[in-house]
């Protein structure tokens, strides 16, 4: 074997290795354009339906809620642009309830200012509140 016949095996079979990555990489590209969380990560629960919270640009809120008997909660409405909707995480099989849904809606804090954040429920009167200052 020429050295130059194992330089052309050599060569394709990297050529091959970088093809092969490239295109196993791309179906990854969906998740680069989703923002990532840059900073503090808050979690809100049912129990914090009502109060006001602060938080700094760029951070993460997680909102939790759980439903007991029928319905769910819905699609968000936001108050400003302070606060943007990203979207809704997945529920872990952890989760999973026979007695009703977990659902978490992703936000991050884009601009300085005050939203409120309301999830109304499809069920019954029910509406999840919570005030965002973005400081």
């Amino acid at each position: 074997m020429s050295g130059k016949y194992v330089l052309s095996i050599t060569y394709r079979v990297f050529a091959f290795a970088s093809i092969v990555f490239t295109i196993t990489s791309c179906g990854n590209i969906e998740s680069l354009n989703e923002p990532l969380p840059a900073g503090i990560v808050h979690t809100l629960h049912n129990a914090d339906s009502g109060q006001t919270v602060s938080v700094s640009l760029k951070d993460t809120i997680i909102i939790r809620l759980q439903t007991i008997g029928p319905g769910e909660f819905g699609t968000q409405e936001i108050s400003s642009s302070s606060i943007q909707f990203v979207k809704m995480l997945p529920t872990s099989k952890s989760e999973i309830n026979p007695g009703g849904p977990v659902q978490y809606y992703q936000f991050v804090a884009y601009l300085q200012g005050r939203a409120e954040i309301s999830i109304p429920h499809t069920y019954n009167s029910h509406v999840f509140t919570v005030t965002i200052n973005v400081e």
